[in-house]
């Protein structure tokens, strides 16, 4: 019993922290649903922990990237470089992960256009600067990538700031499936650069605090 029950917190730690990292949230253009996800590069060396880290876990890794593919057998997946910010074949350490689909469609010159979010550590003009010497990549004091680290303790001077970012999806019906379809990301205005954001949420209508409900 107790090793059935090991294996099983074991599968669970597997599934948290490689499988939902990676792979995100699915959405559709016409019935043709893709799969938006974020990946690091396996390293064989890498299938140890060290000091909460783990070069093949997209979690909080600079090296996570954004990937785009169609939810059929033997699809391919397109690395995003517009958005990525950097072409795969010279990354750029960007951190970035925790892709969303915006869940409105767009339309522009006759082309469909998904919108998503994600979390990225590039530096946004000189108002967060995640790049100077000594910065790195770290995680909370409540992840399970910091044991022993005290519950709400305040980060490391030399932390990285993630912050969200958008980006556009074009969908062209006569593109190449290996056509990178995404545009430049721009930093999402009002968020707390003091803080570190990950993940985007949307609403349908527009709350009003003066009357206390949503139109």
């Amino acid at each position: 019993m107790a090793s059935r029950v090991a294996r099983a917190r074991a599968l669970a730690t597997w599934w948290q922290r490689v499988v939902l990292p990676q792979l995100h949230f699915v959405g559709s253009v016409e019935s043709r649903p893709f799969v938006l996800f974020n990946r690091v590069a396996n390293d064989p060396a890498g299938t140890k922990w060290d000091g909460g880290f783990c070069p093949n876990d997209s979690f909080s890794n600079p090296d996570a990237r954004l990937f785009l593919m169609p939810d059929m057998p033997n699809a391919t997946p397109t690395d995003l470089e517009n958005a990525n910010g950097s072409p795969a074949a010279s990354p750029v350490k960007l951190s970035n992960a925790y892709p969303r689909w915006v869940p409105f469609v767009q339309t522009y010159q006759g082309n469909k256009v998904l919108w998503f979010t994600f979390s990225s550590t590039r530096d946004y003009g000189l108002r967060v600067l995640n790049h100077k010497s000594g910065m790195y990549q770290c995680c909370s004091a409540d992840a399970a990538e910091t044991p022993g680290a005290a519950h709400g303790a305040a980060f490391d001077p030399l932390c990285q700031q993630p912050q969200i970012w958008m980006a556009p999806i074009y969908f062209r019906e006569s593109q190449s499936p290996m056509f990178d379809p995404s545009g430049v990301a721009f930093w999402i205005p009002y968020q707390d650069m003091t803080t570190h954001n990950h993940t985007a949420q949307w609403t349908w209508k527009a709350c009003r605090a003066s009357v206390h409900r949503c139109d």
